[in-house]
């Protein structure tokens, strides 16, 4: 669970570079609930696959703005409030691990990239915006609705570890690649089903597409880890304390 607000000024733009809705409060607000489980089969003494399923249910809420960059004559529109409903989608998870030697093991796991289809609305008064136009513009009712879809993409991730035992001590080292820069390289935003007869014929469609870059990059993340074992004592074996004897003893 996580919930978030942060300020935001909206900067000069739009239509004439001059529209701007001010000072707005924007928050985020995420509910995510995963099951999972699993099954490994041992090929042979040395050599082991495993894989695991989980189901995870999210529901999303989401007041922000967005401003449109690639939409043609929509470009002027800014300020939208998308917000998702709940959605399940399932990620899948793969293993393989084998023991090099009695005290030398490596592992590889594998999660394939999972799309999720978010599906929203986006309601706004474009009133500021519409001034601009002047005109019949004017006094066109500002207020409009979408229905809005975003994709976006969870990463495909690689991890690669080895583990070494030596008597009690445990060393584990490992890396994980993360795709982000396929699963991140632009947001696709689509509307439609536009409410607003004056915003449409401007538009020239009651649906709209914008495409946000992001161009992310890829990322690697080392792991390494120690584990010391003390020796236990056997509750079987008595212990018996013996008193020191002294260093020095007169009579």
């Amino acid at each position: 669970m996580a919930e978030l607000d942060w300020p935001y000024r909206d900067v000069p733009g739009g239509l004439g570079g001059t529209t701007t809705y001010g000072e707005q409060t924007q928050r985020s607000r995420i509910l995510a609930l995963r099951t999972s489980t699993g099954a490994a089969v041992q090929v042979s003494r040395r050599f082991s696959l495993g894989a695991s399923a989980g189901v995870v249910y999210i529901e999303d809420r989401l007041k922000a703005a967005l401003c449109f960059s690639k939409s043609g004559r929509a470009r002027w529109f800014q300020n939208l409030a998308p917000s998702g409903g709940p959605m399940a989608l399932v990620r899948p998870d793969f293993g393989a691990q084998f023991r090099l030697a009695t005290k030398f093991t490596i592992g590889l796991a594998y999660r394939p990239p999972t799309v999720v289809h978010a599906n929203g609305h986006a309601s706004r008064n474009a009133a500021a915006q519409l001034q601009v136009l002047a005109g019949g513009f004017a006094l066109v009712d500002p207020t409009f609705r979408y229905d809005v879809e975003v994709r976006t993409t969870i990463p495909q991730t690689v991890s690669a570890a080895a583990e070494w035992q030596a008597l009690r001590l445990r060393l584990v080292g490992g890396i994980d690649w993360t795709d982000w820069s396929d699963a991140f390289d632009e947001l696709v935003i689509d509307l439609s089903n536009g409410s607003n007869p004056a915003i449409n014929s401007v538009v020239g469609s009651t649906s709209m597409r914008d495409v946000v870059p992001l161009r992310w990059r890829d990322q690697f993340v080392p792991r390494a880890g120690i584990e010391f074992a003390r020796p236990s004592i056997s509750r079987s074996t008595p212990v018996t304390a013996t008193p020191a004897a002294p260093f020095l003893h007169l009579r």
